[in-house]
C-alpha cells in the first residue's frame, strides 16, 4: 500500500469514527433521556439502544413491573435486596390499618 492510500485509509478511519461518536448518544432505554444527572448503567448483555438505563428507572421496572431480569437478553440483574427491619414493617401495617379504620 502506497502513502496516498495509507493517507486516504486513514482520514476514512477517523471520519467514520468521527461520526460514529458524533451521532450515538447514550440514553436510558426506560425514559429515553441521557441529560440527567444520574448515571447510566449495563445491567445486562443488551447492545445499542438498549444498552443503558438510570438505577432509578431500573429500580422502577423491578418494584411496579416485578421485573428480575431483562425480557431481551434473559439476563438476570444485579439486584441487591435489602429487608426492612421488623419494627418499621409493623408500623407500616398499623398505620395502615388506622386509615382503613376512619
Amino acid at each position: 500500500m502506497n502513502a496516498y492510500e495509507m493517507n486516504k485509509l486513514s482520514s476514512e478511519i477517523e471520519w467514520t469514527s468521527e461520526s460514529s461518536v458524533a451521532v450515538f448518544n447514550f440514553v436510558c432505554r426506560r425514559c429515553n433521556k441521557g441529560d440527567r444527572t444520574e448515571k447510566l448503567i449495563r445491567p445486562c448483555k443488551c447492545t445499542g439502544d438498549q444498552e443503558f438505563i438510570h438505577t432509578d428507572c431500573l429500580e422502577t421496572l423491578v418494584r411496579v413491573r416485578k421485573l428480575t431480569h431483562c425480557v431481551r437478553c434473559r439476563t438476570f440483574y444485579p439486584l441487591e435486596y435489602k429487608r426492612k427491619p421488623l419494627i418499621e414493617v409493623n408500623h407500616t401495617k398499623e398505620l395502615i390499618t388506622a386509615i382503613f379504620l376512619k
